[in-house]
């Protein structure tokens, strides 16, 4: 099992629209690449593609440099980009959004500002369409064939931001594809999606045909008519082998939501990391690698939650915290067992025809079978 994590750079944040620091990202690679981590992950924010010419090539120079000190360190990294959704909170250019504030809606970071604000309906504007095809564009022209980049993870919760008719989503999906092949790109392409697509499989299929694997996000929320898990390494083990199945392909588990503001007992921890390794899951992606400086603990996202600056792999020395080293070349060399989805007892064409119903009593297999 690959173990990564997300790097969003503690000097700099996120709210700056700025690019990470090389220096820093450089050691922060070094740090990773010895804790036994196989990439670190680097969102890209749509919003900071909106800046000016000047400042756009300034963002984007700063973003090769930091790639160069990844790639100094030998450390892989995928793009996520664009992204949207980060520590539990939306980050959306302005153009994603409806004008009008409303105190029920969710939280995004947008123009510099957290503010509430609904999904305004892009996927039916081709305008909006063909301007984030170009903005993806300037960045893939930015950044292909570069040695540190590996991977891109494509569509970051872009089907719950206004939901698309199947054939949207596979236009862009495929017009952002081509961006990437026209520049002989032979990084890998993932989709980054939530958990609750496994409710409803059926219009992403074709999408996930298409790319080389997914990860499952989301496990920050857990809706209260299904029977919750008891905890997130067992419900990410169930949704990596359901996705599995499901999409036949290679799924990925963004991971880390359980030492949110709560006690751990370390030993427990080691054994339920150990347990999802050995389901066959193919990849782990931790929530954020590194705790955020003092400074940045008043910008968004930690300033909604004080518990998020304490979530990282690393301190904000970039020292590693606890046993990870230890623990993670455990999980990394558990071998899956011989069949993992002894639990399942239907095809994927009757899990199609009533998905929440089978979800369920999927799961209850699924714990019975631990």
């Amino acid at each position: 099992m690959d173990i990564s994590a997300t790097y969003i750079c503690p000097l700099r944040g996120l709210a700056g629209l700025e690019p990470p620091d090389p220096e820093r990202l450089g050691q922060a690679a070094k740090v990773s690449r010895d804790l036994g981590l196989t990439r670190l992950n680097l969102p890209v924010l749509e919003e900071a593609l909106l800046k000016p010419v000047k400042e756009k090539v300034r963002y984007l120079d700063g973003l090769v440099r930091a790639l160069d000190r990844a790639a100094e360190a030998k450390m892989p990294i995928a793009l996520i980009a664009p992204a949207q959704r980060l520590l539990g909170l939306e980050w959306v250019a302005p153009f994603l959004v409806r004008p009008v504030k409303a105190i029920s809606a969710p939280k995004v970071f947008v123009d510099r500002k957290v503010r509430n604000l609904l999904p305004f309906d892009w996927w039916q504007d081709p305008g909006l369409l063909q301007k984030r095809i170009a903005l993806f564009r300037e960045l893939a022209g930015a950044v292909s064939g570069h040695p540190a980049v590996t991977a891109w993870f494509l569509f970051d919760r872009f089907l719950e931001w206004s939901t698309p008719e199947a054939q949207q989503a596979d236009w862009l999906l495929k017009a952002f594809l081509a961006e990437l092949k026209e520049r002989n790109n032979q990084a890998q392409t993932f989709l980054n999606l939530d958990w609750s697509a496994l409710l409803d499989p059926d219009p992403i299929k074709t999408l996930v045909d298409q790319v080389h694997g997914i990860c499952l996000t989301g496990f920050d929320f857990w809706p209260q008519d299904l029977e919750p898990p008891a905890h997130e390494f067992l419900h990410g083990a169930f949704l990596g082998l359901l996705g599995q199945w499901i999409f036949k392909t290679s799924v990925e588990l963004e991971i880390g939501w359980t030492l949110l503001g709560h006690a751990y007992d370390p030993q427990a921890l080691m054994e339920s990391g150990s347990l999802l390794a050995r389901q066959g899951v193919n990849g782990l992606n931790w929530l954020t690698l590194a705790d955020p400086t003092a400074g940045l603990h008043l910008d968004p996202p930690w300033n909604l939650n004080p518990d998020l600056a304490n979530l990282g792999l690393l301190d904000q020395a970039l020292d590693p915290k606890t046993e990870w080293n230890a623990w993670f070349k455990q999980w990394s060399s558990q071998k899956a067992g011989q069949n993992p989805f002894d639990f399942i007892d239907i095809n994927v064409t009757a899990y199609l025809s009533d998905p929440k119903t089978h979800f369920n009593r999927l799961w209850e297999h699924f714990i019975d079978s631990q």
